[in-house]
């Protein structure tokens, strides 16, 4: 898979009536849409599937992290050391995530990055979210991201399966451990 792929993949369910629920979705990667029967899925369900995992792993890290489960506070974890399957990214690019973790009694998020402009601004991110289901009934939507953005604890992250173009840099390169 490589970033256009992520993208696409991520769009193709935008706009298509999924409802918020924290802890559903994401458990199927090879499923036709994230969401569990009844439609719902949340933010770490949607960017599992998207990327073609599932949110339940046997990843080593994210099983000693929390007993294999993928969500925001994993993520933004598995960026900062030096195993597990994401990595910190030095600038935001199309198929990155942007993830911040869960504090002060507020959820953490992670949203797919689809489109960046040319000085580097993040203008586009799919994400599923409670404020998108209350604005429009559906969770799944792509729109600036602007609470994502403005989080001081934010990292620009990239899953170690996307293809990577070599002149791409990122913040130290690591493998699967």
């Amino acid at each position: 898979m490589n970033a256009d792929e992520v993208v696409e993949r991520a769009l193709s369910v935008a706009g298509m009536r999924c409802r918020y629920e924290l802890g559903k979705g994401g458990f199927d990667p090879e499923g036709e849409f994230p969401w569990d029967s009844a439609r719902r899925c949340d933010c770490s369900g949607f960017t599992a599937w998207v990327l073609g995992f599932s949110r339940k792993t046997d990843e080593p890290f994210y099983v000693r992290y929390n007993g294999g489960w993928v969500n925001t506070d994993a993520m933004w974890a598995d960026a900062g050391e030096p195993v597990g399957m994401f990595r910190d990214l030095s600038h935001p690019r199309p198929g990155a995530l942007v993830v911040y973790p869960d504090a002060r009694s507020t959820s953490g998020h992670v949203g797919v990055i689809s489109e960046v402009d040319s000085d580097g601004n993040v203008t586009g991110i799919v994400h599923c979210s409670s404020e998108n289901y209350l604005r429009t009934r559906d969770a799944i939507r792509e729109n600036a991201g602007r609470r994502l953005m403005i989080n001081p604890r934010r990292r620009f992250i990239w899953y170690e399966m996307i293809e990577t173009a070599a002149e791409e840099p990122t913040i130290g390169l690591r493998k699967f451990g």
